[in-house]
């Protein structure tokens, strides 16, 4: 039997002896208790009072405590410690009343007031120490409830005095006498209910000590480790089924034998004493604390071991839980880690020396910082470009030895790269060396290297390569434009020789016709035909001009030349629609580049009829200030990525043309959805110049 139920026991007689002896007295002293009734029934009421509150503050204290431990909720433990303070003086208030009558009730609601603050608390230790589950099986709501029917039980009680007390003032000491004895015989029946009550309450605890027993040990037996609890003279007195398992022994064999058969014969004495010390200052001590431990098993076995120890205070005293854990298995694992790693430090030493090698043997620079900049490594290359010793540098910040290195664009991209971890390659004209370099940067959480490449070869060939192409572009404008010329030359020449022939031998023939009216039919056909061939030819001229250059591109502009362009493809094409939306109808251009334009929008058109099976084209034509903006769109099949890379369908020319002009060309397609064409060029060519430049 535990305190806590000595406690229960010695206060229940207590409470019997108060009870008995309040009991004689009352009967004694009628006369006296008459007397003084209403000082009683005062006191009574504020004993009422009282003890209202102070089920108040006992049911505040449960409600703190029940909710923290259904839900683990700090938060709930204030209203149980703001109970748990106002509780003691309210009792010490109560306790200050005089009558015995009184004070026994006082000293009944105080007594259970205290089991049911012992009881929260109780609850709020376990769940500390458990987690929910495990907490509820481990305390009986029921007790709880008994303290606080209690508790009103005798508040009850005190109140139906009260009423007693106003009675007997209205009738004479007979009747007094007979309430009297009904108090006396409440607080018997009280009596006997609270026996009752005890002798279900040890009944109870006998119970729960057994279910405790037991649980504790499945509760041991369930430990991953081994497990030997030892009182303060060393004896075992509990373990679980893994230090069966791990010492060989049976429980039978190990209980009540001393904790030092489980240590080799050489380390006993010493642990006898140490054991000594430790109980007389006992403290937790975790497993792995720099102690080499061994054990020793039932078959002679010696075995390294980690023991944590862990006192617990008991009503037999202070005894000890010691966890053990064989780590034999750990021993050999790291012993061939220890191997391991030497093995991995010499091929680590002797693939540093190669890559050490491999970096002073290129012509680049390479340098090592770390997380703050300083050098830990340097090339030869990279100490030449630098003109200093690498030995010098070693240990240096890179921007206080090298201060020409912080300069906006090296300073800026490096610190980037480190602070965001991101790796970077980016190049720099060097102007001491008159150099073109390229700087590769490598950041990672320890620091950062930066790989150094002169490519000023390189940026002198990109330079000549991009100098060919301004040349190549020129040229194929020029030719261009050279071609429009011959185009319209030709077009004039066929238009004023080879049109005029046509036309007069147009009107010979008609005339021959009509003047042999009366020949020979035979010839009179063949007259016909001639003229028909005539008639056709002069059609094949007119769409020869048209191709070579349009007409009504020289007379009327670019725009009507579009317009022109789309009702000819609605001819030849019936089921295509096509339409032509311009924010202005006119719009400075050069002729050569109206001319460009026309033909980038001829080309598109091409591609969108014969290509991609348009049967919607549609296109806007809007221009500013600077730049004019040309924009075709189609519901054809689209274009694919290789057409696209290959330049196929025309693109190659629209793009060039584009470029030549110094617009921009982009192109966004999808399969079976169609395909949009933008083309922006500047309007005036001094701006084309400064492109180019």
């Amino acid at each position: 039997m535990n305190l806590q139920n000595v406690r229960t026991v010695f206060t229940g007689f207590l409470l019997l002896i108060i009870i008995i002896t309040t009991i004689i007295i009352v009967s004694i002293k009628q006369t006296q208790y008459v007397k003084q009734l209403s000082v009683h029934i005062d006191e009574a009421g504020q004993v009422v009072n009282q003890t209202e509150h102070l089920l108040t503050l006992s049911l505040d204290n449960e409600t703190g405590a029940r909710g923290y431990m259904l839900t683990g909720d700090t938060s709930f433990l204030t209203p149980f410690e703001q109970a748990k303070i106002h509780i003691y003086p309210a009792m010490d208030s109560l306790r200050g009343m005089t009558t015995p009558k009184i004070k026994s009730f006082v000293d009944s609601i105080c007594h259970f007031t205290i089991l049911r603050l012992a009881f929260s608390t109780q609850m709020v230790q376990l769940r500390k120490l458990y987690p929910l589950t495990e907490a509820i099986k481990r305390y009986n709501a029921n007790e709880g409830k008994q303290y606080t029917d209690q508790i009103r039980f005798f508040a009850a009680l005190i109140q139906q005095e009260q009423s007693i007390y106003i009675n007997q003032l209205r009738s004479d000491y007979l009747a007094s006498f007979k309430k009297l004895n009904i108090i006396q015989y409440s607080i018997i029946g009280s009596t006997v209910v609270l026996l009752i009550l005890l002798a279900g309450r040890f009944r109870n605890e006998l119970k729960q000590i057994k279910t405790d027993y037991e649980n504790f040990e499945s509760l041991v037996d369930a430990a991953p480790d081994a497990n030997v609890i030892v009182n303060d003279h060393g004896f075992i007195i509990i373990m679980n089924k893994q230090a069966e398992k791990l010492f060989g022994y049976s429980k039978a064999e190990l209980l009540n034998q001393s904790v030092e058969i489980l240590l080799p014969e050489i380390n006993r004495h010493q642990h006898k004493q140490h054991r000594e010390n430790y109980s007389k200052h006992p403290h937790a001590r975790m497993m792995g604390e720099g102690l080499e431990l061994f054990a020793l098993t039932k078959n002679k076995q010696v075995i390294p071991v980690e023991i944590s120890l862990a006192p617990v205070k008991t009503s037999m005293g202070v005894v000890i839980s010691a966890s053990i854990r064989d780590i034999t298995e750990r021993k050999e694992i790291n012993l061939k880690l220890q191997q391991l790693n030497k093995q991995l430090s010499e091929k680590v030493h002797t693939q540093t020396v190669q890559i050490a090698d491999i970096l002073e043997s290129i012509s680049d620079a390479f340098i090592a910082l770390d997380s703050s900049f300083r050098f830990i490594y340097i090339n030869q290359s990279a100490a030449n470009r630098f003109e200093r010793k690498a030995a010098d540098l070693l240990g240096c910040i890179i921007w206080e030895a090298l201060p020409q290195l912080k300069d906006a664009v090296f300073f800026s991209e490096i610190t980037d790269c480190m602070l965001n971890q991101l790796q970077k390659s980016f190049e720099q004209f060097d102007p001491i060396h008159n150099q073109w370099v390229l700087h590769a940067v490598y950041p990672s959480s320890e620091g950062i290297s930066i790989y150094t490449k002169d490519i000023t070869a390189r940026k002198m060939q990109e330079k000549q390569m991009q100098e060919a192409n301004e040349e190549l572009r020129r040229l194929s404008g020029y030719l261009q434009q050279v071609r429009e010329e011959e185009r319209k030359s030709i077009a004039r020449d066929i238009h004023d020789d080879l049109g005029q022939q046509l036309t007069g031998l147009q009107m010979d023939a008609h005339w021959l016709r009509k003047k042999m009216a009366e020949a020979d039919q035979t010839l009179i056909e063949k007259i016909n035909e001639v003229s028909h061939s005539i008639d056709m030819a002069i059609i094949s001229v007119r769409k020869i001009l048209s191709n070579l250059r349009p007409a009504i591109l020289d007379d009327l502009g670019m725009v009507a030349a579009m317009e022109w362009l789309n009702m000819e493809t609605m001819k030849r094409y019936p089921s295509i629609q096509m339409k032509l939306v311009s924010s202005a109808t006119v719009i400075n251009l050069s002729p050569e580049k109206a001319t460009s334009l026309f033909r980038i929008y001829q080309e598109a058109v091409n591609n969108a009829v014969k290509h991609a099976n348009a049967g919607t084209i549609t296109s806007s034509l809007s221009a500013d200030d600077t730049f004019i903006e040309l924009l075709i769109t189609d519901n054809g099949k689209g274009i694919d990525d290789q057409t696209i890379k290959s330049g196929g369908y025309g693109l190659l020319g629209i793009r060039e043309r584009t470029y030549i002009l110094g617009g921009t060309f982009s192109l966004l397609t999808e399969k079976e959805k169609g395909t949009t064409l933008k083309i922006v060029i500047p309007i005036s060519d001094s701006y084309v110049k400064d492109i180019n430049s």
